[in-house]
């Protein structure tokens, strides 16, 4: 599965991209959730002006509420999770790999127990109550982080197995 958002023509124009969206900023109510599954993942988020890239963006409800916002990555049935996640922009506090704000807004990587490769390439964030979770199962897992992480409520969990967290 390849999915790419671009935004901004030549570095002239404002704009952002985000690759997987759920967005309860003005919303009151239900959940929502959105899934990508699979073995091969590929989430491309790039800005070419002066906007922000989200390769994966929850936003809760700006007000106390008890339903979930989750954007969701996993391994396809009886296959291991091969991630590939990414955010570029101009400036490199503006790409975001996982951005998650406001209670019930969560990023959920969940891998599988037959070793996962994990490649995340920008930050990582959480704030005012979004949570950003990697969890995979037992095997020899593959996790790798090229980015600041600030927030939190960022979770990884490799469980049992002989695992690599770059």
């Amino acid at each position: 599965i390849n999915v790419t958002a671009t935004a901004g023509v030549d570095g002239a124009s404002t704009g952002n991209a985000y690759g997987m969206q759920t967005d309860g900023s003005h919303r009151q109510g239900s959940s929502t959730q959105t899934t990508l599954k699979g073995h091969e993942i590929n989430l491309e988020a790039s800005v070419n002006g002066t906007g922000e890239a989200h390769a994966m963006h929850a936003e809760g409800p700006r007000y106390s509420t008890n339903t979930e916002y989750v954007n969701l990555i996993q391994a396809g049935e009886g296959k291991s999770l091969v991630l590939t996640l990414v955010a570029k922009a101009g400036a490199a506090d503006k790409a975001i790999a996982m951005w998650a704000e406001n209670g019930g807004a969560v990023n959920r990587i969940q891998g599988s127990d037959l070793g996962d490769q994990i490649n995340i390439t920008g930050n990582i964030y959480s704030g005012k109550g979004g949570k950003n979770e990697i969890i995979i199962g037992k095997g020899s897992d593959w996790v790798s982080i090229d980015g600041h992480i600030s927030g939190n409520n960022n979770f990884i969990d490799t469980g049992a197995g002989d695992d690599f967290i770059r």
